[in-house]
């Protein structure tokens, strides 16, 4: 026998839910489509979610950065990135926790993480991976994270407004082996860049984020969605350009609808030598579901997620491109300071350091030093940030930079002080604090993670962190609940 719900009329009930929050009309009629939605039991059961289901909070660890959980007790774990990503009770205020700003774990939309189950069909080859709208970071860093040290990861952002909290997110990872770059994606893939993998999270009509950003919902319209899903093909376009033969091209969006997922992927099937990749079987607890094409989808009515589509191709046929530069010569980035001074200033092997003229350093491993090269020379795009901006020559002082505090694996030789939360509180918002260290330079850790440099003169310190990375609310205190008081430090 039919269910009530089921009795009653479609657009009625897609009237009265319109009514209860203003969606838009239209949408709540697609979504309950069998042509353009899921249906009509899915799609009302996705607008009820929408509506009434609260927003789960998520995050993800860092392993680089050598924390883990203390006890498993009470804590849920996001089923499709179950070996480092958990879910929150509650949302705590995760500026007021120093091991957020020192990058012990990213807080990510847990959706977003189906990336997770895709990491294993990237086979590095050519050592490039490419994330083409990377801010504000979320995937980037889990890039970085999960693909060996070896594989340089360039992390482009088209958006001039959300290139900087790409370079902080990343900055707090700590990684040496990461590129950053503001540009089309037509310029980047005009430098003759060869990738093995290409993630490709493009700009969408946000139907996924209604519940959580309700500001999408009065943006959103067919318009958009038309807008939108030229703007990915555009760069759909260009990312397969990128891609080497057996690379995979992985993408992503934040929207339901089929002229931005479906459609994308009969486009790339029908214009390229390309096959579809279904990496995992959707886990029976998990909620994600496909409909068979190789597309997954996660719906907050059936997971504890946000919106979320997601497909993967390998690209098939043609020549094989490698990417076209010489080895590394001595001379192509030359350092004006005796070797052995920087050696023994900055305790990294050399192959890692190098020099740009105005004086800065920065480490980057020697085997992606041309790929750094090819896109000084060949690329439109800016590069906000290659490897890590170590320190810099202010005449015979060497003066650290933050980005060489936060780093996962490189040492260095200054004295490190452990400090508590009010104090790293203190720090973060650019305030006095008075330390017990030698003077000179001081890194301050807090339990066990640093936080960045200091200046110690005596009885004051400078604090060396700069203002972009601070904590701006000088009224914030110390969170009762804090998410790491369930990690350790190993």
């Amino acid at each position: 026998m039919a269910s009530k719900k089921n009795n009653r009329s479609r657009d009625g009930i897609v009237n009265e839910m319109e009514q209860k929050q203003q969606l838009p009309e239209i949408f709540c009629s697609r979504v309950c489509s069998v042509t353009d939605g899921f249906g009509q039991d899915k799609g009302l059961a996705l607008i009820e979610a929408i509506l009434h289901k609260p927003s789960p909070v998520s995050v993800r660890l860092h392993r680089s950065k050598g924390v883990a959980l203390s006890s498993t007790e009470d804590i849920r774990r996001v089923p499709w990135c179950s070996d480092n990503a958990f879910y929150l009770e509650s949302r705590p205020v995760f500026t007021a926790d120093p091991w957020w700003h020192s990058g012990a774990y990213y807080v990510q939309e847990a959706g977003s993480m189906m990336l997770n189950q895709y990491i294993g069909h990237i086979k590095p080859v050519s050592g490039v991976v490419v994330d083409l709208c990377a801010a504000p970071g979320g995937k980037s860093s889990l890039l970085r994270d999960a693909l060996p040290a070896d594989t340089l990861l360039i992390s482009n952002e088209w958006d001039a407004s959300r290139v900087q909290v790409l370079k902080e997110n990343m900055t707090r990872l700590g990684h040496e082996n990461v590129i950053i770059t503001h540009g089309s994606v037509p310029a980047l893939a005009d430098s003759g860049i060869v990738a093995d993998a290409v993630v490709v999270d493009a700009p969408c009509s946000g139907e996924g984020m209604f519940r959580k950003e309700p500001e999408s919902v009065s943006q959103w319209s067919l318009q958009l969605i038309s807008h939108c899903s030229e703007l990915q093909r555009e760069i759909v376009d260009a990312a397969w350009k990128m891609l080497r033969e057996g690379g995979v091209l992985i993408y992503s969006t934040c929207t339901y609808n089929r002229e931005e997922n479906e459609q994308m992927l009969s486009h790339l099937l029908s214009e390229y030598d390309a096959e579809v990749l279904e990496p995992f079987e959707p886990h029976s607890a998990s909620g994600i579901f496909t409909s068979g094409d190789g597309i997954y989808r996660a719906l907050p009515s059936e997971t504890d997620s946000e919106g979320f589509s997601i497909f993967a191709v390998r690209k098939c046929g043609g020549t094989e491109q490698n990417n076209s530069f010489s080895k590394a010569k001595k001379g192509v980035v030359t350092l004006r300071h005796p070797k052995v001074e920087v050696e023994k200033a900055t305790s990294i092997p050399l192959d890692l350091i190098w020099e740009i003229p105005s004086g800065e350093i920065f480490a980057l491993p020697l085997t992606s030093a041309p790929i750094l090269q090819q896109l000084h020379s060949r690329s439109k795009s800016r590069i906000v940030q290659a490897g890590i901006p170590v320190a810099e020559f202010k005449g015979k002082d060497l003066i650290p930079q933050h980005s060489w505090a936060l780093s996962s694996r490189l040492s260095h030789p200054y004295p490190m002080v452990d400090i508590g939360e009010e104090q790293a509180l203190d720090y973060l918002k650019r305030e006095n604090i008075s330390v017990d260290a030698p003077k000179g330079i001081v890194l301050l850790t807090y339990k066990g993670l640093p936080l960045g440099w200091i200046k110690q003169l005596g009885n004051r310190a400078n604090s060396l962190l700069p203002k972009g990375m601070a904590i701006f609310n000088k009224s914030l205190q110390p969170d009762a609940w804090k998410w790491s008081n369930f990690l350790v430090k190993l």
